[in-house]
């Protein structure tokens, strides 16, 4: 082989690499989140995780539920 050939072969594997998947993290800093509560048919139970350290991932466990306000008769329903 030669220089030529080698040097070829060298720019298909360096390119063939660069070009393979490769996973990436990216991390976009958040702002703070505000909910306005309001009366509403619905229920949301939370449950608070452990303390992270800054630059870690938490997963926050939420359990929504929807209830009727009503009946058809026109009285109230107690949510569960």
């Amino acid at each position: 082989m030669s220089a030529i050939d080698d040097a070829i072969d060298k720019l298909v594997a360096d390119t063939t690499a660069a070009a393979a998947p490769k996973n990436v993290n990216v991390s976009v800093p958040s702002t703070v989140v505000t909910l306005k509560v309001t009366d509403a048919p619905v229920t949301l139970e939370v449950t608070p995780p452990a303390a992270g350290k800054p630059g870690t991932t938490l997963e926050v466990p939420l359990k929504p539920s929807v209830y009727q306000r009503s009946s058809s008769r026109g009285s109230p329903c107690n949510p569960p």
